[in-house]
Order: C-alpha cells, then sequence, then structure tokens
C-alpha cells in the first residue's frame, strides 16, 4: 500500500502554487491574446467573404454580359445577311448605307471583347459552385470565432477585476487565500488557452494566404457600365432587325393571276368549236362555204374584255405566282400589273420605319485589365472546433466570486477554482471573513484528510493529481497542519 507523505504533497503544492499572481498573469494575458487574435481571424476572414461576394456577382455578371454579347453578335451577323434587301426600299438607303458603315467599323473591337468576355467566363463560371460554399465556410468561422471573442473577453475582464481587487488588498491570510484561489484558476486554463491561441496562428495564416487570391476579385474593375451598353445596342438594333424581317416577309409575299396562257387555250377551243359547229351545217356545205367561214374565222371569235374576264375567272385552269421580290427584280412585261401589287407590299413595310443609328459602344479596356491568372484556394481556415468547445465550456465563476468576496471582504468562493468548467469545490463554500477564516486555518486541512479517507477504496488512494487539486486553495499554515496530521496518523 502507498502512502502519500506530507513532504509530496508540501512539494506538489510549492511547485503548483507558483508565486501569485504568475498564473493568473498567465491566463489574464492568454485571454487578452485570444481577443486579439480572434478579432484579427475575424477581420481577415470577413475580408476574405467580402472577396467571395464580389467573385459570385462578377461570376453572374460576365455570364450575363456573355450572354447579351451572344445576343448582340447573332444581331450583328443578322444585319449583314438581310442587309441587302435594303434595295428593294430605296427610300431608306443611305441610312442602311451609314448603318453598315457603322457596324463594320466596330465589328472588330466588338470581337475582340467578345472573345475576352468568354475567356474570362470559361476561367470563373466554373468557381461558382466553391465560391458559395466558401461564403458559408466564412460566415460559420466568424460565428465561432465572434463567440470564442466573447468568452475571451468577459475572461480577461473577470480575470483583471478580480486580480486588481486582490492585489489591493492589504497583506494576510485573505489576500493569500483568494490569491490562491485565482493562481488555481489560472492553472486550469491557461494550457487550454495558450493552445487555443496556437489554433489561432493557424487561422491567421490560412487566412492569409487565402485573402491573398480572393483580394484579387476585391480590385477588379467595374464592367457593369458595359453591360449596359451592350443592352443598349442591342435594343435599338432589334427594331431595325424586326424591320428587316418584315421586310422580308412582304418580299417573300406571293402574288398570283389567272395563267394568261391558259386563257388563250381557253380562246383558242371557242374558235374551233365555232369552227366545228359552222361545219356540221348542211347549209354551209360545199367548197366555197367553207371558205367564206375560214376568212371570217377571227371576227366570230371577237368577244368582250368584260365577257372574257369572267370567261377567265370561271374558266382559269391554274395560276401564275411570284415573289414580290422576283417581280421587283423583274419580269416579262405581261405580267408588269403586278408591280404595283409588289410596290404596295413594300410600302406597307415602310410606313413604320425605325431609326437606323446604334449607340457607340462602350469602353471595353476593363475587361482586358481584369486579372484572372490565379485559381480559387481551397476555402478552409483548420477551425480546431474539439478546442473551440472546450473554451466555450470555460466558466468564470471563480473569478466572480474572488472579486465578490475581495470586494465585500466576505462571501464565499463556491466554484472549484481548479476546475476550468465551474463544478463545485470539494470543500464546502469557504467562509471569507477575518473571524471565520482564522477558525478555518486548523480544520480546512482536517477537511482534506476526511476527504482523503473518503476516497480510500480497496487500500487504493487518492492520487498525485487529485490530492494536488484539492490543496491548491490552502495556505501555507493549513499545508503545515495537514503535514502534521499526515504525520500523526502514517508515522
Amino acid at each position: 500500500m502507498r502512502v502519500i507523505s506530507a513532504v509530496t504533497f508540501v512539494s506538489l503544492v510549492g511547485y503548483t502554487l507558483a508565486a501569485y499572481p504568475t498564473q493568473t498573469n498567465n491566463l489574464y494575458n492568454a485571454l487578452n491574446t485570444c481577443t486579439v487574435k480572434t478579432q484579427s481571424d475575424i477581420d481577415c476572414i470577413t475580408t476574405v467573404r467580402d472577396g467571395l461576394d464580389k467573385l459570385a456577382d462578377y461570376i453572374q455578371k460576365v455570364r450575363n454580359l456573355k450572354t447579351n454579347m451572344g445576343r448582340l453578335n447573332s444581331g450583328l451577323d443578322t444585319f449583314n445577311a438581310v442587309v441587302g434587301i435594303a434595295k428593294y426600299a430605296p427610300a431608306i438607303g443611305s441610312a442602311i448605307t451609314a448603318l453598315k458603315s457603322t457596324i463594320t467599323a466596330i465589328r472588330p473591337t466588338f470581337n475582340s471583347a467578345y472573345a475576352r468576355v468568354k475567356t474570362i467566363d470559361a476561367k470563373i463560371y466554373p468557381w461558382k459552385n466553391d465560391v458559395n460554399n466558401g461564403k458559408i465556410a466564412c460566415n460559420q468561422a466568424i460565428s465561432h470565432l465572434n463567440r470564442l471573442k466573447t468568452v475571451c473577453t468577459n475572461g480577461k475582464n473577470y480575470v483583471n477585476s478580480a486580480r486588481n481587487c486582490v492585489n489591493s488588498m492589504t497583506a494576510g491570510s485573505v489576500k493569500t487565500s483568494l490569491g490562491n484561489f485565482m493562481e488555481s484558476m489560472g492553472g486550469a486554463m491557461y494550457t487550454t488557452t495558450n493552445s487555443l491561441n496556437t489554433a489561432l496562428g493557424n487561422i491567421g495564416s490560412s487566412c492569409a494566404a487565402i485573402k491573398a487570391l480572393t483580394n484579387i476579385a476585391l480590385g477588379w474593375p467595374d464592367i457593369d457600365f458595359i453591360d449596359v451598353s451592350i443592352s443598349g445596342v442591342y435594343a435599338s438594333l432589334q427594331p431595325i432587325l424586326d424591320f428587316f424581317a418584315s421586310l422580308q416577309v412582304a418580299l417573300d409575299a406571293r402574288l398570283c393571276i389567272p395563267n394568261p396562257l391558259d386563257a388563250l387555250e381557253n380562246l383558242r377551243e371557242l374558235e374551233i368549236l365555232e369552227e366545228i359547229a359552222e361545219g356540221l351545217n348542211p347549209g354551209n356545205w360545199g367548197w366555197k362555204r367553207r371558205r367564206a367561214l375560214s376568212s371570217q374565222k377571227r371576227n366570230a371569235v371577237k368577244i368582250s374584255e368584260e365577257k372574257a374576264n369572267s370567261y377567265l375567272s370561271l374558266e382559269k385552269r391554274g395560276d401564275i405566282c411570284f415573289s414580290a421580290q422576283d417581280i421587283l427584280d423583274g419580269i416579262d412585261a405581261i405580267f408588269s400589273a403586278l408591280v404595283d401589287l409588289a410596290n404596295k407590299a413594300i410600302q406597307a413595310v415602310l410606313n413604320a420605319l425605325p431609326s437606323f443609328s446604334l449607340p457607340g459602344m462602350p469602353n471595353f479596356a476593363n475587361l482586358f485589365s481584369l486579372n484572372i491568372n490565379f485559381n480559387l484556394p481551397t476555402i478552409d481556415f483548420s477551425l480546431d472546433l474539439p478546442l473551440f468547445d472546450l473554451v466555450f465550456n470555460f466558466n468564470f465563476g471563480c473569478a466572480v466570486d474572488v472579486k465578490n468576496a475581495c470586494s465585500a471582504v466576505s462571501g464565499a468562493v463556491s466554484f472549484d477554482c481548479g476546475n476550468a468548467y465551474g463544478k463545485r469545490s470539494l470543500i464546502s463554500e469557504a467562509s471569507l471573513t477575518e473571524l471565520d477564516f482564522a477558525k478555518r486555518k486548523m480544520t480546512d486541512a482536517e477537511n482534506l484528510e476526511t476527504e482523503v479517507e473518503k476516497r480510500r477504496i480497496d487500500s487504493k488512494h487518492m492520487t498525485e493529481a487529485e490530492a494536488l487539486a484539492a490543496m491548491q486553495h490552502l495556505t501555507e499554515e493549513q499545508l503545515q497542519k495537514l503535514s502534521e496530521i499526515m504525520q500523526q496518523k502514517h508515522g
């Protein structure tokens, strides 16, 4: 059976309870560092998030610009394809010629800018999902860090308030006891807080690398005016294209008249029938009569124009049709009456002429100054969430109790200051009036020994760590008394 000697207890306590306020100051400094580092990390990640916001907006703007420029590109191609039919509307010839010259002049610059937009879109559009996920990661990290900052800031204030109060007390047993409580809390919390600061430094390093790239997006120039201008050009071009579409419909219209060849053939049939009828008449038999009929044949088939038109409309075998464009391109003189119909079809379109002018193209320089020579990094800030959870559960009730007892020179320290998470002390609440404190000098050591006895199970003793935690609040006088008690009990 192993027995922990009084000397061991005293040496352990001496090792743990460094001269006040060493552990307390270490904890305060660590919490202050935590406050500074969390704010620094929040600022960095906020900047990253701003860059990702800009990048997300840009991704959509470039895609919209690509769509609008593609639409305008198709419109300009359409114009070049149909502009030739303007010859059928000579009244607009000069305006169309000027417009065609304008489009020809701007097309090379437009084509270059359109190619650049397609290149930018091909580079950044695949980042869309990663950027959105990165924004979520930033918001989550900022939320965790804000919570850490609150814990560290509040903890720092609690520790500093209690520390300053204890430091201002007149030397004595109460000051010593309260100082030991603070040292116990400092020892319990410092290691975790220091580890947290190391983790916060890692976050800062990760964030700095990411920010260096997302800051490129923050520096990207404005392209909104380019999209607005392109939309304006297309809005002006569209009515012109609609006009040419209507003109083409008019030119494609089929204009028809009865086939005059069919009409002539029908007239010939009348002549033959009449001649046959004359030939079948017995009174006309004989050579001379037939000759007379033959000489009079043409007069026999002459009919009025009205009757002929009636005959054609009723007896026509088919129509002859032409497009208005065919008619205006020139047809046989026999169909010249259709020209008037074609001209009327074209005139109907010309009655609603659009403006044959386009606004100027924007300055595309910003597209070419836009830096896309980088790859989107993985948005990962290496958050040590299990470590964060430990700090989130810190309870500074010990510092609060110490401050209250210090200010009133009475009260109780109800928290186990050796436990960072605020469990009740093994020893009942300690009254800190001068009178009661004097009474406790001799009894606390006995209580500790009683606790040791309670922990003895199957010949096992309290471990050194357990004993250490239970003894951290004792004064030197109490430690001496404990040593005496243990010597009496264990020889």
